[in-house]
């Protein structure tokens, strides 16, 4: 090898070198049960709702998600199942993945009660319905929750659209997307924002804000508790 190409093959090791460096230091590893330990809850409202903690800010209008979800349509648990893709039971034994903008659930099917092209025993993985996340906490659409490890769930689903991930789903409705089977959900109400982190807020099944009417709160109890007697464990 003669002296120039030499001191090429040592430029192009030590530029390397530079880069394996620079990566390991600037693209840390996501440590998923740190953010669920540490990072705190919020939520960006419907325009629906009477109650809004973000300035008049909503889900829809942000993120161009009007007619996204069939939460207007839902009047009874009927509803719920006519406009569904998949309902699955599913449970989860590990924290959720943080990437990109989402937060990813690693489910497996328990039982299928209505979808094509899966199967009990089938992984997959379903979004969280998440707005934005970072080392502080994450904000989620509407009130609704991360799934609780260990638990298993009743989840209305719907394919997702132009995601980069294969077998993954998001949920129909942000109310009522996931119900827990294994035991009775729990329900927060006057929830004031960023008071408690994920770990914390996976408890509920769904959340309502600080001041919200008691009429809205009976609403959703009744569709939640026709769900819970249907599906119940």
């Amino acid at each position: 090898m003669n002296r120039k190409n030499l001191c090429i093959l040592i430029i192009f090791i030590l530029l390397s070198a530079g880069i394996v460096i620079y990566t390991k230091y600037n693209f840390k590893h996501v440590d998923n049960h740190a953010l669920f330990q540490n990072g705190l809850y919020s939520f960006f409202a419907s325009e629906k709702d009477t109650i809004n903690n973000f300035e008049g800010m909503t889900y829809e209008n942000m993120y161009d998600l009007e007619n996204f979800f069939i939460d207007d349509k839902v009047k009874s648990l009927k509803d719920l199942e006519e406009n569904s893709e998949y309902i699955l039971i599913v449970s989860s034994n590990q924290y959720p993945e943080f990437k990109g903008n989402g937060i990813i659930n690693n489910c497996q099917i328990k039982k299928v009660i209505k979808g094509e092209e899966v199967k009990e025993g089938q992984n997959i993985k379903i979004y969280d319905l998440v707005a934005l996340w970072n080392n502080n906490g994450s904000v989620y659409l509407g009130g609704s929750t991360p799934l609780k490890r260990e638990k298993e769930y009743l989840v209305f689903l719907k394919n997702t659209k132009n995601a980069n991930i294969i077998n993954s789903y998001v949920y129909t409705s942000v109310k009522y997307g996931h119900i827990s089977v294994s035991e009775k959900g729990k329900i927060l109400e006057n929830y004031k924002q960023n008071s408690l982190n994920l770990e914390e807020i996976s408890n509920y099944d769904f959340v309502f804000p600080e001041g919200t009417s008691k009429e809205s709160i009976r609403e959703y109890n009744m569709i939640y508790s026709e769900i819970w007697d249907k599906y119940k464990e």
